[in-house]
């Protein structure tokens, strides 16, 4: 007995845009695919509105850039023809780069009127700078660390300037230091030497440092008109300018001769003191040389009358001379004086 199946199967059926689309068989070999198209859709294709197509215009020709020629801007630039054969090489520096001219005479320094310039810690030819008013100054000399600015040390030091001594008219060292209040006088004004104490502790007249060098100093009392700057450290300095001769613990006294700055210096002053005692001071620096690298700076004085003693005569002189040799790699100074009271 035959039998004849019928076999109905749909294979798949997806939705595209608006319109539903089936495909199924009928067990023979016979496909058929069904399309239905919704009403919406129906009505929506033919309520499109009508589509306009412009035809392309034509882009417009851009003008031709009108290019100008450059004209030579010197004849160093513009290459001859030559004659009989090919055009020489001609030697032409970029534009930028402007042609140095050829020196003339030694080479200038890099300092302040041709000087060398001084290292930030140098000692010779570099004093600290004055602090507002001119009296005290900024740094000081540390011994082995050279000037320092007082903010960038960790000590207490203080250092008096020529200007002070000039405006306070100062004539012995103990003067000078009467502005300390860490520093005492172990001797009276009219004693034939200047001893101090220091924080309690005795600092003898021959414990004075002299260009940060002990033994240096002036024996009895130190005349103050060679002097540039008086520097006091307060506590114990050994390990920067060395043990003292005597084992100074409460600190040290450096004194700083008078050198030749940048700027030439002539002054003159006369002075009387007491009842009868005049005084002149004569302070002379030049510099010289290409680069002003030598230097030399005189001070002279002498004072000489009765004082406020009955029957006491005083007689004081003092001659000190100083040179200084300062190059880009060199530096020499040497400091000469005598006096006598």
């Amino acid at each position: 007995m035959n039998k004849k199946h019928s076999i109905f199967s749909c294979l798949e059926s997806w939705e595209i845009g608006k319109k539903s689309r089936l495909v199924c068989s009928f067990g023979a070999p016979v496909v058929i695919a069904l399309e239905i198209a919704s009403a919406s859709a129906q009505n929506a294709s033919q309520t499109l509105p009508p589509v306009t197509v412009d035809a392309p215009r034509e882009k417009p020709q851009a003008k031709p850039r009108q290019q100008t020629q450059r004209p030579v801007a010197s004849s160093a630039r513009a290459s001859s023809v030559h004659p009989s054969g090919p055009r020489p090489h001609v030697a032409s520096t970029s534009r930028g780069a402007a042609s140095a001219a050829p020196q003339v005479g030694p080479p200038l320094l890099s300092g302040a009127n041709g000087v060398a310039p001084s290292p930030p810690t140098g000692e010779i030819g570099n004093l600290p700078p004055a602090y507002a008013g001119g009296e005290v100054a900024r740094g000081a000399r540390l011994g082995m660390l050279g000037n320092r600015d007082f903010m960038d040390t960790p000590f207490n030091v203080t250092s008096y300037t020529s200007a002070l001594i000039e405006n306070q008219q100062a004539r012995t060292l103990q003067q000078v230091l009467e502005n300390d209040p860490s520093v005492r006088m172990a001797t009276s004004a009219g004693h034939i030497r200047e001893n101090f104490r220091i924080r309690g502790f005795p600092v003898l007249g021959s414990e004075l440092a002299l260009n940060g060098m002990y033994g240096l100093a002036p024996d009895g009392h130190v005349p103050t008109e060679f002097l540039e700057r008086v520097e006091v450290l307060k506590g114990p300095g050994a390990l920067l300018n060395g043990m003292a001769p005597f084992g100074a613990v409460g600190g040290s006294i450096n004194l700083v001769t008078k050198h030749a700055g940048d700027a030439p210096i002539t002054s003159v002053s006369t002075d009387y003191t007491s009842s009868s005692q005049f005084g002149t001071h004569i302070d002379v620096g030049r510099r010289g040389g290409d680069h002003n690298q030598f230097g030399i700076r005189y001070n002279g004085v002498y004072r000489s009358g009765g004082t406020t003693l009955d029957e006491q005569w005083k007689v004081r002189g003092l001659n000190a001379l100083a040179l200084d040799f300062r190059e880009e790699r060199i530096r020499l100074s040497i400091d000469a004086y005598h006096s006598q009271e």
